[in-house]
């Protein structure tokens, strides 16, 4: 699986199909690397480009600020086997996401949070390292449409997406966490 990254076309250029180009090249390459899935953040400019010429599956999610209880119950709904999430386990890996400049992460081995805009984002977490989280704080997190008790606390709409490069894969879940789509 891989992440895609933020693609972006000037204005001046958007008409002349730039964005479909690169992205036939690079689904074309992935397939022949072997990789079987494409997951990613797409902005509101590139959802129909990839529902309709490359047959990306979007879910509707967003951004939440959150209670320790909303979060758990987040949790609940992405804790099982099949479900696919990132991993913080390879330290080079995590030295290198960490180190986006003018950020300031903290990780404590479980959370990995950042203060954005005045607030605390949850950038990744787990079923291990939720209970050290503070209680009495809320915590901006990537949640699924589906979770309509806690729509009141949404802060703006962030969609999710995927393109099966092996069509025969059957997909599961993906635990969405901000850390995936807080790149360079």
């Amino acid at each position: 699986a891989v992440i895609n990254c933020t693609t972006m076309v000037d204005k001046k250029y958007r008409s002349h199909w730039v964005f479909y180009q690169m992205a036939t090249d690079v689904f074309e390459r992935l397939k022949a690397w072997g990789c079987e899935i494409v997951i990613g953040f797409p902005n509101k400019n590139a959802v129909d480009v990839l529902r309709n010429f490359f047959s990306w599956t979007i879910e509707r999610t967003f951004v939440a600020n959150l209670t320790c209880d909303q979060i758990n119950k987040y949790l609940c709904n992405h804790n099982n086997e099949s479900c696919l999430r990132l991993s913080v386990d390879d330290e080079l890996y995590i030295n290198w996401r960490l180190s986006k400049p003018e950020c300031d992460y903290f990780y404590n081995g479980a959370n990995i949070l950042k203060y954005y805009d005045n607030d605390l984002e949850l950038q990744y977490f787990d079923e291990r390292s939720i209970k050290q989280l503070n209680s009495d704080k809320t915590y901006k997190i990537i949640v699924d449409k589906e979770m309509l008790d806690v729509a009141p606390y949404k802060l703006f709409d962030y969609n999710f997406g995927y393109k099966l490069i092996n069509t025969n894969l059957n997909f599961c879940n993906v635990k969405k966490d901000l850390l995936m789509s807080d790149v360079f």
